[in-house]
């Protein structure tokens, strides 16, 4: 007991009713956080590996331990802060954010059609029986057209307080519609649920009709009953009559795992390779009529990728293609022709390789987009001897005179077959790249800088390579004539080649120097970037009720340990402070990587409002002084606001002009600047001077600076790795942003580095990667 007492609180009826209480209420809010994660991706992959059930439950049940463990701790050490502390504001306030997180997840609960892309996708194993989650009254609507004969609700009352309300709200739907529902409750998890087991096999042997079989999210007590009904009824036996229940369209999932989905025209989407998850959530369980696998079977490790996914889309009726785009040498050609044939296929349509990134990402949207053949910019990160090399249109890449091995060589690997001079004929070097370009069976023209039908040339077939003692003249016009390098809309008439196509009934590409090719049209006005930023960075109602509790939490965690570290042990601000930043930035990159941009708003909105917080509190309070820098007297609040207001625009800036690689920025603020500080406070000897606002002076380090180096250096390393990047162009890239940084934050005024860094990364990043 004395133990206790020392690291928890006296016992007395009174803190023992305040722990049980602050548990129910963040075992409920967790609890719901762990079934729509851990407890999901459990079920998920038992049925993609083909797991045994039994294994299954003993994970699940693993699973439920961990989350009682971890609640019943988080409980104690609330329950703790609540009874040992004197301020009022924690005394009231962890009630009351407990209270407010479990307000939350039960609106979640009672309103099923807020959970979204969390609930189960309805879907059919045998023509009497379809399966899925709870239906709104407009689902029921459907089923009846449908023709359905009952509703089978596996909903128990003993699921308070959420299951009785969704039950009478389903039994007044049904009522409403004039449909029959059959109540069979079912417990999950902790019953056998056999009488409700034994009436299924009873409808399933001598019902006659069509039955919808829901739980709650559709998942495992639905599970259950679908295994049930399996195991007695026959496909044989009962006639195929597919429902027409909405399942989750791509269109609303723009977001995959490995990367973006871009819809390249009517039900025709490039992908990245779907998970698991994304299998079953999409394809599997929507109404894909084919896949597209462009990943190259000669390649050991895109074997097994492929053939996973034949067997499996073959295993559910869906048409599987392997039509592989081999990147080295690249064959631009080759993908035009692979183009033609997706033109011709089923939709809905899936195309994918691995990531959603990369040379046959590229290569597609630009010949899908313009019926030309393409060359991808990212076979360009490599610069040739003289300089680099930019892609500014679909089929155009400029750059300096080639050495003669890269004629053939480098620029041949990469897709260019026709070179393009631009100066006059006449000259040393074009006669000599001529030569060399008819050694190699290379076509190769030289243009006056405005002869009259270079422009008509360019306009189709290729892809070029322009270079010569003219092309910096012409390379702004050009880009804005036929670029950009990847096309955001269709640029021709699709509808007349696509007849075309039909009438030949062959996949062969029409000629490439553009006799067949339609004319091209303008291009369609795109959204301005702060539109499309505002478009994706409010989070919907699901997202806030979902996570808002959970990064509440983190944040509360992150500022209660380094409030611990500045007032219980004494750590220097210096340090505390950055603890902190470090939490705070690294949560915002794992959430730009997984969530996107909306999630990354949620959650310095709620930052940002824990930090007012702290200053209106003001001296004392132990998160203020963890943060506020005892050498920014007289303006040490001026110092939090200031970092916290250019985070914000640090974080906005680089979403508005490097999307792609604003978690990089984010990741070198968090890791790259929070080693400055202390390491020059600790090793400092070689001190600077750099000016601030408000008339305050900052001294900064070399040794600090280049530890923002070192470390901006790793973190990039490690986030670009992660988004599968080539290891070669990661080094050196990550080593280019290391640096910029560095120096960047040497000489960035005191208060504003958080905006410098972020951006600074960010667009070292996008301009060496594209």
């Amino acid at each position: 007991m004395g133990y206790f007492r020392k690291i928890c609180f006296p016992l007395s009826l009174r803190n023992l009713a305040l722990f049980a209480f602050i548990w129910l209420l963040v075992g409920f809010t967790l609890g719901t956080a762990t079934l729509l994660g851990p407890v999901r991706w459990v079920t998920l992959l038992r049925q993609a590996q083909g797991w045994s059930q039994g294994f299954e439950d003993w994970l699940v049940r693993g699973v439920m331990l961990i989350f009682v463990l971890v609640s019943c701790v988080l409980a104690l050490w609330l329950a703790r802060l609540v009874v040992r502390t004197g301020d009022a504001h924690a005394r009231w306030g962890i009630p009351l954010a407990s209270m407010l997180s479990a307000a939350a997840m039960l609106l979640l609960w009672l309103n099923p059609e807020l959970m979204g892309n969390q609930m189960g996708t309805p879907s059919q194993v045998h023509g009497h029986f379809t399966f899925g989650p709870y239906p709104t009254l407009e689902m029921m609507q459907q089923l009846k057209q449908e023709h359905y004969t009952a509703i089978i609700s596996l909903l128990h009352p003993a699921v308070v307080p959420f299951e009785p309300k969704l039950l009478a709200e389903e039994k007044e739907y049904a009522r409403q519609v004039g449909i029959q529902l059959i109540h069979l409750p079912m417990l999950p998890w902790v019953s056998k649920n056999m009488s409700a087991l034994d009436s299924l096999k009873r409808i399933a042997r001598q019902g006659k009709g069509r039955y919808y079989v829901h739980c709650y999210l559709g998942k495992d007590r639905v599970g259950l009953a679908r295994r049930v009904i399996q195991s007695i009824v026959s496909e044989k036996q009962v006639a195929v009559a597919a429902p027409t229940v909405r399942s989750r369209r791509i269109e609303e999932y723009p977001d995959w795992e490995r990367g973006r989905v871009v819809i390249l025209a009517d039900r025709v989407y490039l992908t990245p390779y779907p998970t698991d998850e994304e299998f079953l959530a999409f394809i599997l369980s929507g109404d894909v009529a084919a896949v597209v696998n462009l990943m190259n079977p000669a390649h050991p490790p895109d074997t097994s990728w492929i053939n996973k996914e034949r067997v499996l889309l073959q295993r559910h009726g869906i048409a599987f293609h392997n039509l592989p785009i081999v990147l080295f040498p690249f064959n631009p050609l080759e993908v035009l022709k692979t183009v033609h044939r997706l033109w011709l296929l089923p939709r809905p349509l899936v195309i994918h390789g691995f990531r959603g990134a990369g040379p046959r990402w590229e290569g597609i949207v630009q010949a899908f987009r313009t019926n030309l053949p393409p060359l991808p910019p990212s076979l360009f990160n490599e610069p040739l001897a003289r300089g680099p090399v930019a892609v500014i249109a679909p089929n155009i890449a400029v750059g300096p005179r080639p050495l003669p091995r890269e004629f053939g060589g480098f620029l041949f690997q990469r897709g260019v077959r026709k070179f393009i001079y631009l100066g006059s004929a006449s000259d040393s070097a074009a006669v000599t790249d001529r030569q060399i370009c008819q050694m190699v069976h290379l076509r190769w023209q030289a243009f006056e800088p405005y002869a009259v039908n270079l422009m008509d040339s360019l306009a189709r077939g290729g892809p070029y390579y322009l270079y010569g003692p003219f092309v910096q003249y012409l390379r702004e016009g050009l880009a804005r004539r036929f670029g950009p390098a990847i096309p955001d809309t269709i640029r021709f008439d699709a509808a007349h080649f696509v007849d075309q196509l039909k009438t030949r009934q062959s996949a062969a590409s029409p000629s490439v120097d553009g006799k067949d090719r339609p004319k091209l049209q303008p291009k369609a006005a795109s959204l301005g970037r702060l539109q499309h930023f505002f478009l994706n960075a409010f989070p919907d109602v699901r997202m806030m009720l979902l996570y808002t509790p959970l990064f509440l939490l983190y944040t509360f965690l992150a500022a209660t340990f380094a409030g611990w570290l500045r007032i219980q042990k004494k750590v220097r601000t210096p340090y505390t402070r950055k603890v902190f930043h470090l939490f705070i930035f690294t949560m915002a990159s794992l959430l730009q990587f997984t969530l996107g941009l909306s999630g990354v708003v949620l959650f310095g909105s709620i930052v940002s409002l824990a930090v007012l917080y702290a200053v209106y509190r003001g001296d004392g309070f132990a998160f203020y002084e963890a943060m506020a820098r005892p050498t920014d007297a007289p303006h040490r609040i001026l110092f939090i606001v200031i970092p916290l207001i250019t985070t914000a625009l640090g974080g906005v800036t680089a979403n508005l002009f490097f999307p792609k690689y604003a978690y990089i920025g984010y990741l070198v603020g968090g890791w790259g600047d929070a080693v400055g500080e202390p390491v020059g406070t600790r090793w400092g000897g070689h001190k600077y001077r750099v000016p601030s606002l408000a008339g305050v002076y900052a001294t900064r380090s070399l040794e600090g600076s280049l530890a923002v180096a070192l470390v901006s250096t790793f973190v990039t390393t490690l986030g670009l790795a992660a988004a599968g990047l080539p290891f070669r162009s990661v080094l050196y890239t990550a080593a280019l942003c290391g640096v910029a940084s560095a120096l960047v934050e040497a000489v960035s005024n005191h208060g504003l580095d958080n905006f410098t860094i972020q951006v600074t990364a960010a667009a070292v990043v996008s301009l060496i990667l594209g």
